[in-house]
């Protein structure tokens, strides 16, 4: 015991201080360190993308509220948290909290199954419905979150105007150029870092 005070009395340049004093408190410390690094912590958030088979415009306004609902459900039944949902005619978005008990393939391929399952089963289109192959997913840090929900919910309103100015320099800004960065700091910054991990812009570490 002797040993662990001496060694966090140097680590936290703890001197002149009788170590019999200091004893309860190093191993309250230790104590408390423990019992939270046995529970596991995560604060991920992550927005999907996914599209009609061949981008055909099939999600009508008269059952897309309805389709969402069934969404959330799938999503929130397997343990993450629905932020924001909504989409157009062609595609949806998605931004949950991720629960890391259920790998991303398999979530996607729930949501997606399940969902295209319900929309055949209530017929709501005359063909067979069904939906592209593939998805994107996206990372945000919490303090991105209410910019990434305000543009999940203004879905329509981006896609009305997706080819102007103002709309290509908001993707630019925001997922283009950092994209550029952190990939410009992969590949010439990989010395840095000898174990492997760069700090990307946001704060990320990237593997490679």
């Amino acid at each position: 015991m002797v040993d662990v005070i001496s060694f966090y009395c140097k680590r936290y340049y703890i001197y002149h201080v009788r170590k019999e004093y200091l004893e309860p408190f190093i191993i309250a410390y230790i104590i408390n360190k423990w019992i939270y690094m046995a529970n596991t912590f995560t604060q991920i958030y992550l927005q999907f993308v996914f599209a009609v088979k061949n981008r055909e415009s099939l999600i009508l306004p008269e059952w897309k509220e309805e389709l969402y609902r069934y969404i959330t459900g799938v999503v929130q039944n397997r343990g993450h948290k629905l932020i924001a949902i909504n989409g157009v005619a062609n595609h949806v978005h998605l931004l949950i909290g991720y629960e890391i008990a259920q790998l991303i393939p398999d979530l996607m391929r729930d949501v997606k199954s399940a969902s295209s399952m319900w929309i055949n089963q209530e017929r709501l289109i005359r063909s067979k419905f069904s939906w592209q192959e593939g998805y994107g997913a996206f990372s945000y840090s919490h303090s991105q979150i209410e910019q990434v929900v305000r543009y999940i919910q203004d879905q329509e309103k981006h896609h009305r105007k997706q080819h102007s100015p103002r709309n290509i320099n908001y993707f630019w800004r925001n997922f283009t150029l950092p994209m550029m960065l952190n990939l410009f700091l992969l590949i010439f910054n990989k010395r840095v870092h000898p174990d492997g991990a760069q700090k990307c812009v946001f704060g990320v570490y990237c593997v490679y």
